[in-house]
């Protein structure tokens, strides 16, 4: 089977999503399928990437999409909500538009059997329902988190212009109900996504855990009696969620023989040094 997967992130970033779809991908290589990639690059590493991406194996299609540049006082911040915000319903960005027509020219050259496009963030489903009206093929949308933002739980929904929420609800029901398949990496996901685009999604969402490393049962199997719950990176104020906090309490009482508590590797703030 040959797949074309669009994903604005992938590696060379290093963020979550490029790394779990990397895994994605060479997963599905395992299984037997041919996979080409579509994917989104930082302007400043667009000259230094090969189209072989990280593998020989299947081809990376690299589209640049401009570099994130460090936010670093309340202005500024301000001015990149609003961007962010308005780049999330603007069907015709650049990327979105230059990464529409290579895929197109990847159809033309090698036709795929199925089309695959990856969230986050939402621009590469954007390019889905740009291609979906030229295809012939199955298209299936992957959303590794609920979207849009005030769809998840606090502290994960910022406030939004008032108008946005609206905006990305009507483009997530476009999504939803052009594409033929829908994955998610949990059941808890799919109600959460019928319940925000007022669509059904019977008999065609999938929850499909996200692939780790193939050795992690070998290394589990060596480790015995609990085991932590493990957080990389920063936690900061912001990102407190009390029901986490409890709910990690109560394991940590009610299953002392397998869960040891919560391990942050990185800067947390009081809330978690406090735990």
């Amino acid at each position: 089977m040959k797949i074309l997967v669009i994903s604005r992130h992938f590696p060379p970033l290093q963020s979550a999503r490029a790394l779990q779809i990397g895994k994605v991908i060479a997963a599905l290589e395992q299984a037997g399928c041919n996979v080409r990639v579509v994917a989104g690059v930082p302007t400043s590493l667009a000259g230094k990437v090969s189209d072989n991406g990280s593998s020989a194996k299947y081809v990376v299609d690299y589209v640049p999409f401009g570099d994130v540049k460090p936010v670093r006082n309340l202005a500024a911040k301000v001015v990149q909500r609003l961007r962010d915000d308005f780049t999330s319903v603007n069907l015709n960005s650049r990327w979105v538009c230059q990464t529409s027509q290579k895929a197109l020219d990847v159809l033309r050259e090698d036709p795929p059997d199925v089309l695959m496009t990856v969230f986050t963030p939402i621009e590469s489903h954007m390019v889905g329902l740009a291609l979906c009206a030229q295809l012939s093929i199955p298209w299936v949308a992957s959303f590794s988190d609920p979207w849009p933002p005030f769809l998840r739980p606090a502290p994960y929904a910022p406030r939004r212009l008032p108008v946005i929420p609206l905006l990305q609800r009507h483009l997530l029901r476009r999504i939803l109900r052009q594409c033929h398949a829908i994955h998610v990496p949990t059941v808890y996901a799919a109600p959460v996504l019928q319940r925000g685009s007022d669509s059904d999604l019977t008999g065609r969402v999938w929850a499909i855990p996200h692939v780790g490393p193939d050795v992690w049962p070998h290394v589990s199997a060596l480790v015995e009696g609990p085991q932590y719950i493990a957080h990389i990176g920063h936690l900061t104020h912001h990102r407190v969620c009390p029901e986490l906090l409890e709910a990690i309490r109560i394991a940590v009482h009610t299953m002392p023989d397998r869960v040891a508590g919560l391990l942050c590797v990185g800067d947390v703030c009081r809330e978690f040094k406090d735990l």
